[in-house]
């Protein structure tokens, strides 16, 4: 009994098997249930995750802005310039500040 164990538990998992199309006529042929794809991508690291993240925050951040903000690229795309526009009804009305920022390399 217990060779017969042993023998159950090598044994490779069974394949998938064929499957009828639903509304299929039942004289119809099997077809072959579809093979799972794997991706062909390597797993992401901290820096790339970090990449895509800045890119997605830029590219929101352009979408939509907040009121009275706009950003702009320097020379160098991990350096950010940001325009603020000073709100209307404070004393920073029509005021422009331009600040900006270095988004340190991945």
């Amino acid at each position: 009994a217990a060779a017969d164990d042993a023998a159950v538990s090598s044994s490779p998992p069974p394949k998938a098997q064929p499957t009828r199309t639903a509304g299929a006529p039942t004289d119809a042929p099997l077809a072959a249930a579809p093979a799972k794809r794997r991706r062909a991508s390597r797993p992401a690291t901290a820096a790339s995750r970090k990449a895509s993240r800045i890119a997605r925050e830029l590219a929101e951040f352009r979408r939509q802005p907040p009121e009275g903000c706009k950003v702009t690229l320097g020379k160098n795309p991990n350096v950010w310039i940001v325009t603020i526009t000073g709100a209307p009804g404070t004393i920073f009305e029509g005021e422009k500040y331009r600040l900006g920022g270095a988004v340190p390399p991945p």
